[in-house]
């Protein structure tokens, strides 16, 4: 969990419900087929502020995703919904290095910030792992 607002706001966001889109616009299998089992896997928890709503989540996530695609390293994301209303963020990079570097970039992008202001800060949750295994 985030101890500070700003620690916070480096988390990746973006697309539609259970879609992945490689930096090529490939989605799906299609975008699968780019992961190695040296990518890194960026994970990012969040709930919506109270007065944000699903509709305006996904309005705003085809700007992010855009975003993404520019940023050296990016290989493929999706964004899910649990049943519990949480959202996930998972987003696969070439590397640690360009992974932290456009988590640290993305508030200061200004096609970000009105998708990121639709998060409850409190709520965010973002880790990193290195992928060991991949498995079809």
């Amino acid at each position: 969990m985030c101890r500070r607002q700003d620690e916070c706001r480096s988390a990746r966001i973006g697309l539609a419900i259970g879609e992945q889109v490689d930096r090529n616009g490939r989605s799906g299998d299609e975008a699968d087929k780019g992961i190695s089992e040296m990518d890194v896997i960026e994970w990012a928890e969040f709930s919506l502020k109270p007065d944000a709503s699903d509709a305006d989540l996904l309005a705003l996530a085809p700007a992010v995703t855009s975003w993404l695609q520019t940023q050296p390293g990016f290989r493929a994301r999706r964004l899910s919904k649990g049943l519990d209303g949480r959202w996930a963020d998972c987003c696969f990079w070439d590397d640690m290095e360009t992974a932290r570097a456009a988590a640290e970039a993305i508030e200061a992008a200004p096609a970000t910030r009105p998708f990121l202001d639709l998060l409850d800060w409190k709520t965010v949750s973002v880790r990193h792992f290195a992928t060991r295994l991949l498995a079809d």
